[in-house]
């Protein structure tokens, strides 16, 4: 009976313990459906993201707010109760939570009095805005009393040029305020951009004593310092601006992807997770035994060298650097493309690898943080332009 009992006894505080464990698993950057979804939203004034949209409950995540010309970030809000005015916000998730990033005019007016034109021609009641050429770019307004305040940003492919009424040029910067007294039409007038060519096939390496060798800089940088290129997963060409709805490799429907899929629920699937050669920005732009690296390879790069935050000609960045022969490199910390422009120069940065996550909407990527504790190879939506590090193999 005394056995018994212990046994008892020894199985409940195991139930306890089991009971107070997070309800979510450790992995290598795979999460499964248990983990805690992080979101975040923003108001009309700028743009925001997370780290990690995927934690383990407890895990700490980075929000990082974006204002766009002529805002400035004010705070962020959960069920609109404020929860910080740090930008970049760090916080501990325990829950699937959504997060606001509020912004607000730098004259001191709330973001959500604008409206973001996405068609090529908006009417107001006294105005008509049309983009030229069609699909060129988007505008913001912002309207108080009779004066309307326009910020045109350029879609991928094409800069800001000009505004213009009855044909004459009023001005060349992208963000221009007017005074509507009377029935006003405004072109809004953008130029395409010649595409940038690549980078010469002229690359050097680094021999850190692991299975491939890296490169000394970023794909289209010349200096290790240098961002060089960003890119969508899957892409090769050079953009500046970059969109969801411009991905190459997804349809106009939400969550359709055309190449690189292993589930019905994300598109047409190929079981494809590692990217084609042709599909290889790498590759494509060095040839050779050039490619991009893979998950297993960041994770031998993140776990095997020695990482030191350091600042090289006023870049922020990690000097890597080799157990086995003291050989290093340097990796910037050079943020993310989106359509709104760069984000997290020297505090957050996402480097491609060439392998699809189990979610096929994401692709993995090292994350690199001036916090080493926060650094791995995680997921990431496959839109979002991030720089390229290339590897060389000798097979």
């Amino acid at each position: 009976m005394k056995r018994i009992k212990n046994l008892i006894s020894i199985l409940s505080m195991l139930m306890l313990i089991m009971v107070a464990l997070p309800s979510c698993g450790w992995g290598d950057g795979e999460k499964d459906d248990e983990f805690c979804k992080v979101s975040v939203t923003s108001s009309v004034g700028g743009t925001a993201f997370a780290s990690e949209t995927d934690v383990m409950s407890g895990w700490e995540v980075t929000l990082i707010a974006s204002p766009n010309p002529g805002y400035v970030f004010v705070n962020w809000t959960v069920n609109g109760t404020e929860v910080s005015t740090e930008n970049p916000y760090k916080t501990v998730v325990s829950a699937n939570t959504q997060f606001r990033a509020n912004f607000r005019t730098e004259s001191g007016n709330g973001g959500d009095e604008s409206v973001d034109v996405n068609k090529d021609i908006m009417e107001g009641e006294d105005f008509i805005i049309t983009i030229t050429p069609e699909g060129a770019g988007k505008v913001s307004t912002y309207i108080q009393k009779r004066n309307l305040t326009l910020i045109s940003i350029p879609n991928d492919g094409y800069e800001f040029e000009s505004y213009s009424i009855n044909g004459e040029v009023v001005s060349k910067e992208s963000i221009f305020a007017i005074d509507i007294n009377g029935f006003t039409e405004i072109f809004v007038n953008f130029l395409k951009k010649e595409p940038i060519p690549p980078v010469s096939a002229e690359m050097e390496y680094v021999d850190l004593g692991l299975s491939v060798k890296w490169a000394t800089c970023n794909l289209g940088a010349t200096k290790p310092e240098e961002s060089g290129n960003y890119y969508s997963w899957g892409e090769t060409s050079v953009v500046d601006c970059i969109t969801s709805h411009d991905y190459k490799w997804s349809e106009e429907a939400e969550a359709s992807f055309t190449k690189y899929c292993t589930s019905e629920e994300y598109g047409k699937v190929d079981n494809k997770t590692t990217l084609d050669l042709e599909d290889d920005a790498a590759y494509v732009a060095l040839g050779g035994n050039w490619r991009m690296p893979t998950k297993a390879e960041f994770n031998e790069l993140l776990n095997t060298c020695k990482w030191t935050w350091t600042i090289v000609e006023g870049v922020f960045g990690y000097r890597v650097s080799s157990y086995s022969n003291g050989n290093s490199i340097f990796i910037p910390v050079v943020g993310v493309k989106t359509g709104y422009g760069t984000s997290g120069e020297g505090y957050i940065s996402s480097y491609w690898s060439s392998t699809l996550s189990n979610k096929s909407d994401q692709a993995m990527r090292l994350l690199v943080i001036n916090d080493p504790k926060e650094m791995r190879v995680v997921q990431y939506a496959r839109w979002i332009g991030c720089p390229i590090r290339p590897v060389y193999a000798d097979k």
